[in-house]
């Protein structure tokens, strides 16, 4: 057997790759790297036979590599511009359908195999003013029709990026093996983003009930950073679920890099505060920051050009971070050792990718396998540092039991020399007491925060998995894209929670605002949300604003409880009926406005009107909501100095209305948490 599977793969040579004896069934698919023709602003008709394509004078260019490498009379090309490359494949005698890998190219591109146009990425043009970049990365598949060998011909254009070209590498192969390798991949990458994102949000949920602790707030944080950045990079899936154009994905791929590096570093010195210095968490934030600026404010062609300089700043922070956990492990600091492990793996995938980037190597990129598993020892870090110090605590609640048994004997013995020392004793048993108490208060509130959020949280993710499940075993693009979709639709109900816990800690901490209300863009405003989400398809809205005096409130908050409203009418809505509707009414006046929302939905049920504004109640397990909306809006009524009435028969509909003061006199009233209700 004549197999290549043994030896070393063919390359490309001088514009040619021979693959002849190439057994795309039992090796597989196999890139197209090596040696293309290359033709400098130029694009090549693909029905110009090869012979008159040498009168031209094409140079030899290595793919994959940016053409800003390549020398041209001497002179290195620029990175804006535009080329053909051009590769002959020699295949075997018996080729079934094939699949051809497209990765993505700076910054727009155009395929053709033996003169049929089979790909496009974006729009390809002579200059800025007729190309229209693109970050695509897909597959396509074509037949040869009896031919045994494929003349592959890409036009790309780049005029926005500093770099230009093929820096990543094209694959060829039989249909289910190029169909496979993509779905596998697209399946390791939504893996990868449930999993750290979900991890990211219980950190961030761990720190909003043990704010002292800041390293579960960076972590998280880091962790958030690094699912934006996956989805940014690689397949750059940011675009098969949000409609962003070009130069806004390119920014969140730099900003999610630039920021991770200080979010890092700021966790790692929360965790070794005697090791790391504060003043390189302050220089890395700085850098960061200014960056970061240079991106947002600056087009990716001027602020591409700066990474390099970045990547440089980042590797040295790793080798500070390598030499600081190196002391910290001879300190013999608690955990040194597994964050050692973790970060050393993250920082060698980190120094691949960034020398694979610049065409240095050609490995791969593998920083986001690298974050898996760092992500994976700092979590089980985190836990080993909780269990510690309960048992810390268990032994210190030992011993002080044994100084109490033995207290009386003591006292007998040295009573006066001890009886100071009783005092102390005393005192620090009281401390101890009232800590253990508050550990306890703490515990219940954590039960009762995660059981309620777990189990919200599971049904979507349960869904997205099993809908990643599906998408990895089918070979249907097209259900493919549903399967997307659908998980599109998961992922967004798992927001709608997060949004709501983030609106009900909002509420408890930023201070109540006086701003000038308009009603009618405020309630316009509100309405956009659920007419992009398509909520009110079959549901008549009448809207009604009346009063022309001046409204003064907290317009964020007004949107939230009006939002929150809504969305419960949409919720339980009944569209069996023949004319389902919700009525907003709106008057304003001198001392207050009353809001006035009305539907004829399903109703509540007497028993539990005067439980729906009680935290992660539901009427029934059907409930698809977080059990925070009405909550959120109880509590954010009595921030404002409002009061509310809820009028509601089942099967009939629901009426709720809220009376909210009028700030015009400057005053604003001031008003602590409460979980009572409070009534018109």
């Amino acid at each position: 057997m004549n197999s290549f599977s043994q030896t070393r793969k063919p390359i490309a040579d001088n514009g040619i790759l021979n693959l002849q004896k190439w057994n795309f069934e039992k090796d597989g698919a196999i890139k197209l790297d090596g040696e293309w023709l290359f033709y400098w602003n130029k694009f090549l008709d693909s029905t110009v036979e090869s012979n008159s394509n040498n009168q031209l004078h094409p140079l030899i260019i290595k793919v994959p590599s940016a053409w800003n490498n390549v020398s041209q009379n001497g002179f290195e090309l620029p990175g804006m511009g535009y080329a053909t490359y051009r590769l002959k494949v020699l295949l075997p005698d018996s080729t079934e359908r094939m699949g051809l890998k497209i990765p993505t190219v700076g910054s727009a591109l155009d395929v053709f195999i033996n003169g049929e146009k089979i790909a496009v990425s974006g729009t390809v043009g002579s200059n800025k003013a007729k190309m229209i970049p693109s970050l695509a990365s897909y597959v396509t598949y074509f037949d040869l029709k009896g031919a045994n060998e494929a003349d592959i011909i890409l036009h790309i254009s780049n005029f926005y990026h500093s770099k230009g070209g093929i820096r990543n590498s094209f694959k060829l192969g039989l249909e289910k093996d190029i169909q496979g390798g993509w779905e596998n991949v697209l399946f390791l990458e939504l893996f990868l983003i449930g999993c750290i994102f979900i991890i990211g949000l219980y950190h961030q949920g761990l720190f909003i009930l043990r704010k002292n602790d800041k390293s579960l707030y960076f972590f998280g944080l880091f962790c958030f950073l690094m699912a934006l950045r996956i989805t940014t990079t690689g397949e750059y899936l940011i675009n098969s679920i949000f409609l962003i154009n070009w130069e806004w994905v390119v920014k969140l791929e730099y900003l999610s890099f630039y920021f991770c590096v200080p979010a890092f570093a700021a966790y790692a010195y929360y965790v070794f505060p005697l090791d790391i210095s504060r003043i390189i968490i302050r220089i890395s934030m700085g850098v960061a920051l200014g960056f970061s600026c240079v991106v947002i404010f600056t087009p990716a062609e001027f602020f591409s050009q700066l990474l390099v300089w970045y990547q440089i700043f980042s590797i040295g922070m790793g080798i500070y971070g390598i030499v600081v956990l190196y002391i910290a492990i001879n300190k013999k600091r608690e955990g040194a050792n597994i964050f050692f492990i973790g970060f050393n793996l993250l920082f060698l995938s980190l120094v691949n990718d960034i020398l694979y980037s610049n065409g240095v190597i050609q490995t791969g990129n593998y920083f986001s396998l690298g974050i898996f598993v760092f992500i994976f020892c700092q979590s089980f870090l985190l836990s080993l540092r909780f269990s510690n110090a309960f048992n810390r605590a268990e032994s210190l609640t030992r011993a002080l039991n044994d100084v109490n048994v033995n207290l009386e004997n003591l006292v007998d013995e040295r009573t006066r020399s001890l009886k100071k020392a009783n005092t102390e004793l005393t005192e620090k048993n009281a401390q101890i007491n009232a800590q253990h108490e508050e550990m306890i208060k703490l515990s219940h509130e954590l039960d009762k925060f995660v059981y309620s959020t777990s189990h919200d949280l599971r049904a979507p993710i349960a869904s997205a998995l099993g809908l990643v499940n599906l998408a990895k075993n089918e070979k249907n693009i097209h259900l493919v894209h549903q399967y997307l979709e659908m998980n599109e639709k998961c992922l967004g109900k798992l927001d709608g929670i997060i949004r709501d816990i983030i609106n009900y800690s909002q509420n408890s901490r930023l201070e109540v605002l006086n701003e000038k209300i308009d009603f009618e863009k405020l309630t316009e405003n509100v309405l956009e949300n659920f007419l992009l989400e398509g909520d009110l398809s079959k549901i008549k809205i009448n809207v009604n604003i009346s009063g022309n005096q001046d409204f003064y409130s907290d317009e964020s908050r007004l949107f939230v409880m009006l939002k929150s409203l809504i969305s419960n009418s949409i919720r339980f809505s009944d569209l069996s009926k023949e004319n389902p509707y919700i009525a907003i009414n709106i008057k304003a006046g001198n001392d207050n406005a009353a809001i006035n929302i009305t539907d004829n939905g399903r109703g509540i049920e007497e028993s539990h009107q005067e439980k729906i504004f009680d935290m992660f109640f539901k009427a029934n397990e059907n409930n698809s909501g977080s059990g925070l909306g009405l909550y959120i809006v109880n509590e954010t009524l009595l921030r404002l100095g409002g009061k509310k009435v809820v009028s509601s028969k089942p099967g009939m509909g629901t009426t709720i209305t809220l009376l909210i003061p009028n700030f015009n006199s400057g005053t604003i009233p001031v008003h602590k948490f409460s979980s009572t209700s409070s009534s018109i």
